[in-house]
């Protein structure tokens, strides 16, 4: 693995396994694998030399192969830095251009995984643990629209995690800026996913507010049954048709949903943007407001009511400091990052505002420079080091939790063997890539990577089956999961298992599983 020397502070929120550096003017980067990649870039993990546990995401676009993204990535660059210092939006550190020609942007390395992760395909979540990130999705987007911006993109595979479990809004490759000096502008793009899009998105001109709302009630609904309402929000649509003529309510997901967290739905994912229940009103709503804990435990630091805040638990002064130290060590970085003006086009407030920049192609903005899909690290071995790196490596700190993946009774390459037997027999097309390494897809436009790895540098020589999301719904790929750990049920190793959830590398029984009344 090739090392990158950065002379650059830098500076990340804490978390459980990726600590927050102490602010020095001279930092030497090593870059430990690509998290992810995509038509016009890749994102890569990087580490601080001296301590591996300080990790960030490093963003890099080829800006000689790929001129033409240039707007794109200013721009998200751009809203990224307006909405530093909010513990629920993805924390920017800094951008710059290595040797003139390829386009850097840092961020903050949310090492405990996606949202979409944490939800059961057709089950969903326990109600408390849903309430408890539906409240912090609520505050980042309240955040990011009081500085006059709009995500326009929000979904479950976009909202990552702490090991802390902070959530993060990421990915503002199809943000834009709707209010500024007090002036809101109408919207007509036609941009986001499907599923989650608002139906005024889909027909004509849209208030960006309302837009996020109808989002985060989809997002809602995915939480608590572990599958979405509809394909889209259009008239052909008969499961959205129903929905708005409120009939076959008995019917999924809705049946699955209670009466209270239903009459939320039932003013957010309303038809009618002017009468759709804005951030106040959500804040004030019964289920939002009430208190499903009635155990001690990992949830039981959610508090209830209006009194809840995403930083309880942390005094005022601290919180204050501690954003007052990001928002220090960002602006040294950004300033110590040369921009050449010639290859990288300045906007302004008023220039994203009034539109007054050639529209950038959708497709290609989010392929080229959007917050990859699979932002995480896999665990590591002596061999995917450099071997004067290795000493500083822990892998389990770089190791984000997640539900898909276990460990097995077999050796590396017989595990890769019956993996391949398992996607065939079930549908889906498996490419190997590596040794230890397969390509899988369906027919539906949703592919996945599983990776196998033996841990030597654990005691019993574990062996562990990770998969990972590359491309489409998170639900599709997490239903495809549980399909193929069922086939490969003989060689799933229960003692392997319960190792990784002990050392939090794979969700809680006790945190998935919690009954609430």
């Amino acid at each position: 693995m090739s090392t990158s020397r950065r002379s650059a502070p830098h500076e990340i929120l804490s978390s459980k396994a990726v600590k927050a550096p102490t602010v020095a003017p001279k930092t030497t980067w090593n870059v430990v694998r690509t998290l992810g990649e995509g038509a016009f870039g890749e994102v890569k993990l990087v580490v601080d030399s001296k301590n591996s546990s300080i990790a960030v995401a490093m963003k890099c676009i080829d800006l000689e192969r790929h001129p033409d993204v240039i707007d794109a990535v200013r721009k998200e660059a751009l809203l990224q830095r307006m909405l530093r210092g909010h513990r629920n939006v993805v924390q920017y550190i800094g951008m710059r251009v290595e040797g003139d020609t390829e386009f850097q942007m840092f961020l903050e390395y949310a090492d405990g995984g996606e949202l979409f992760d944490q939800i059961e395909p057709d089950v969903g979540m326990p109600t408390a643990k849903a309430q408890f990130y539906f409240r912090q999705l609520i505050e980042g987007v309240k955040f990011i629209h009081s500085v006059g911006i709009v995500h326009r993109d929000i979904k479950p595979e976009n909202i990552l995690l702490t090991q802390k479990d902070v959530l993060k809004i990421s990915d503002f490759g199809m943000a834009t800026v709707f209010k500024h000096n007090g002036k809101e502008r109408m919207l007509s793009t036609k941009c986001g996913t499907l599923p989650y899009v608002s139906p005024q998105v889909l027909t004509g001109t849209y208030r960006a507010e309302p837009t996020d709302i109808w989002s985060c009630g989809v997002v809602l609904v995915a939480l608590l049954a572990g599958e979405l309402p509809w394909e889209s929000p259009l008239p052909r649509t008969k499961a959205y048709m129903n929905w708005k003529e409120s009939a076959n309510l008995d019917e999924h997901p809705w049946k699955k949903i209670g009466t209270v967290a239903l009459a939320l739905l039932r003013t957010i994912l309303n038809d009618d943007e002017k009468t759709r229940a804005n951030i106040e009103r959500i804040e004030n709503h019964p289920w939002y407001t009430a208190d499903f804990i009635k155990h001690k435990g990992v949830l039981s630091r959610i508090s209830s009511g209006k009194q809840y805040s995403p930083n309880h638990g942390v005094p005022l002064k601290r919180q204050r400091f501690e954003l007052d130290v990001i928002d220090k060590s960002c602006m040294q970085l950004a300033d110590s990052m040369s921009q050449p003006a010639a290859r990288l086009p300045q906007y302004s407030l008023e220039d994203l505002f009034n539109n007054t920049r050639k529209p950038t192609d959708l497709t290609v903005m989010k392929a080229a420079f959007s917050q990859p899909e699979n932002i995480e690290a896999l665990l590591l071995n002596h061999s995917q080091i450099d071997e004067s790196q290795s000493h500083c490596i822990d892998p389990l700190q770089l190791l984000v939790r997640r539900m898909t993946r276990f460990c097995v009774t077999v050796s590396v390459v017989e595990a890769l063997r019956r993996i391949i037997e398992a996607c065939e027999s079930s549908g889906f097309e498996a490419k190997k890539r590596t040794s230890n390494q397969l390509a899988v897809s369906d027919r539906r436009e949703m592919s996945f990577m599983v990776a196998i790895y033996e841990m030597a540098n654990i005691v019993g020589r574990k062996v562990m089956v990770d998969f990972r999301r590359s491309r489409g719904d998170g639900i599709e790929f997490k239903r495809a999961f549980v399909v193929l750990k069922k086939k490969l049920g003989a060689i799933v190793c229960k003692e392997g298992t319960n190792w990784l959830e002990k050392h939090g590398l794979v969700c809680s029984q006790a945190f998935t599983q919690l009954s609430v009344q």
